[in-house]
Parts: C-alpha cells; structure tokens; sequence
C-alpha cells in the first residue's frame, strides 16, 4: 500500500506541476529578452497555445498511467511468479518484459495522439499516419 501511494503522490506533485506551467505560459505577454528580436508575436502566441496544449495533455496522461503503475504495484508478486524461470538474471529480464508489455497497452494509444493529433494541429508533426 506504500508504494501505491508513493505511486499517487507522484501523479499528483506532476500534475500541479503541469498546472503551474499552463498558469506560467498564460502569463506570458512576451518573449525573453533574449529572443525578442528573433521571435515574432504570431510564433510567440502559437508557441505559448502549443505548450498549453502539450502540458494539459501531460495531465491527462499522467492520470491515465496511474492505472498501469498501480496494476503493477498490486500484482507485482503474481508477475513475479509468471514470470517464474530457474535462473535469476533471466527470471528478471522477462518480469521486466511483463510489466513493459503492460505499460506499453496504456502509453501506445497516449503517444499515437500526440504525434498524430496535438502535433500535427500545431504544424510539428512530420510522421504519417
């Protein structure tokens, strides 16, 4: 049960995070001094809507891999046994194989609409379908 809250308290610290960034690039009137010159305000206000989109997504995400990371959590003795091979180095390969496989159900959806969605609404995406 500690490592699923420990699990949680991560989630929720990397969502205020993202939260505090979005409320940050709202402020923003303009460029860093830095940049100003080489900047103009059309790619500074399409940079600030591409970050609020990128961090609002981050959210979304971080709350759906919660569920990945506590299946892991709870059943971690029961992967272990699947997992179950005579010699130790591959016994822990293959657990980590498992839980990999798991995550990777969840993050393949997630990343797909990134690229293909908040990328290429924003002009960044250079990937086909």
């Amino acid at each position: 049960t500690l490592g699923i809250l420990l699990i949680v308290i991560e989630a929720i610290f990397e969502i205020y995070l993202h939260l505090r960034q979005i409320r940050f690039t709202r402020n923003l009137t303009t460029p860093s001094k830095t940049y100003n010159s080489e900047i103009t305000k059309e790619s500074f206000e399409k940079s600030k809507s591409y970050q609020i989109a990128v961090s609002r997504f981050e959210i979304v995400k971080c709350a759906v891999l919660v569920l990945p990371n506590i299946i892991s959590a709870l059943f971690i003795f029961q992967i272990w046994k699947i997992s179950n091979i005579r010699f130790e180095f591959l016994h822990s390969i293959f657990f980590v194989f498992i839980h990999n496989a798991i995550e990777y159900v969840f993050r393949l959806p997630i990343n797909y609409y990134k690229t293909f969605v908040i990328e290429k609404e924003f002009g960044f995406n250079k990937s086909t379908r």
